[in-house]
């Protein structure tokens, strides 16, 4: 009853504002437990389709990338092991002879000896190792050891020796030890 009487003695603008006080605390009340929940969740969504469409593309070039790499690593092993990269270890041997001498006769100089010394195990690689012995004069043998250097990439030359002949002076004796390697395994 109080209540009843209270609200006669207001005046009709202050029962208008009461009113439309609690009109909106009601309007905020449903906004807030009603639609702002959805608005999050609808922000969340777009932002993780945004997300998603940016890994997509990402995934796509990470595609990319893993391929050149990969095509990357094939091109230094060929590079490292040269066309022996196919060949089987126990044709090694004869495929290094073959290409020393093949390099040999196109800048005319003469192979005295090739020695292989048995395959030698490290940790990761094997090491074929082949005692050369190459007759001919300065600039011939010059141009061969560029001619091993440029068709011969898996090799390295562990030791070199040039001495002169005594018979024939303009001719030059080079020994070398020359090394292939392979991955073991």
């Amino acid at each position: 009853m109080k209540f009843k009487n209270y609200l006669s003695t207001l005046e009709t603008r202050s029962l208008n504002l009461v009113s439309g006080g609690l009109l909106l605390l009601i309007i905020a009340l449903i906004i807030t437990n009603g639609l702002v929940p959805e608005i999050k969740e609808y922000q969340s969504v777009v932002k993780a389709k945004t997300l998603l469409e940016r890994n997509t593309v990402h995934h796509s070039n990470l595609d990319n990338k893993i391929k050149l790499q990969k095509l990357s690593v094939e091109q230094l092993k060929k590079s490292i092991h040269g066309e022996m990269m196919d060949v089987p270890d126990q044709y090694i041997e004869s495929y290094v002879i073959g290409l020393l001498q093949k390099i040999s006769w196109a800048n005319k100089v003469d192979i005295g000896s090739i020695q292989p010394v048995p395959w030698r195990t490290m940790k990761t690689y094997r090491e074929l190792v082949f005692e050369v012995e190459f007759s001919g004069d300065y600039f011939d043998l010059y141009r061969l050891i560029n001619n091993m250097a440029s068709e011969m990439g898996f090799i390295v030359i562990k030791n070199m020796e040039i001495v002169s002949q005594v018979e024939k002076p303009k001719i030059l004796v080079m020994k070398m030890t020359i090394a292939s390697y392979r991955a073991k395994g």
